[in-house]
């Protein structure tokens, strides 16, 4: 995918975008939970055409918003929070992967933050978000089907 910067942006955020792009992978697996349940059709295209695609750093910012305020939470985190837990479960011969936010041991409570706009908000409280909801049951199925290496031990089941 090819990074633009039509609003001339300052330069260091341009890099960040960047950096958060080239960061952002399966890493070891063949898919994340993100492309996992995002429709079939767009995963394809990506696949097939993401030399083709294009995209403005003014339309990543929210994402990098996410990604700074993950590294200040990373630092409060207290005995039996785990934070940016990467889970890797196979599934019928592929590894799916997550990167779950927020893990709290004593309860297994799972947290995924989302840094969005007001509105998006104020209509998730009223009509719910599917696609957050898929993510988060995503995420709890990785945890207890973590292969070895990934995931938290002796996570309690809910």
């Amino acid at each position: 995918m090819k990074l633009t910067n039509k609003l001339n942006l300052p330069l260091p955020l341009y890099r960040a975008v960047e950096w958060q792009n080239a960061h952002h992978s399966v890493g070891k697996a063949d898919l994340s939970c993100t492309q996992l349940i995002d429709a079939p059709l767009i995963a394809w295209l990506r696949r097939q055409y993401g030399d083709q695609l294009e995209e403005d750093v003014s339309e990543r910012l929210w994402p990098l918003y996410g990604t700074l305020m993950h590294s200040i939470l990373e630092e409060f985190a207290a005995a039996g929070e785990h934070v940016e837990t990467e889970a890797i479960a196979e599934v019928d011969g592929f590894r799916i992967s997550g990167h779950i936010d927020l893990v709290v041991t004593a309860d297994g409570l799972l947290q995924d933050y989302k840094f969005t706009s007001s509105w998006t908000v104020k209509s998730a409280k009223t009509e719910g978000k599917v696609e957050w909801d898929r993510q988060l049951n995503v995420y709890r199925f990785l945890l207890e089907n973590a292969i070895e290496g990934s995931g938290i031990p002796h996570l309690p089941k809910i």
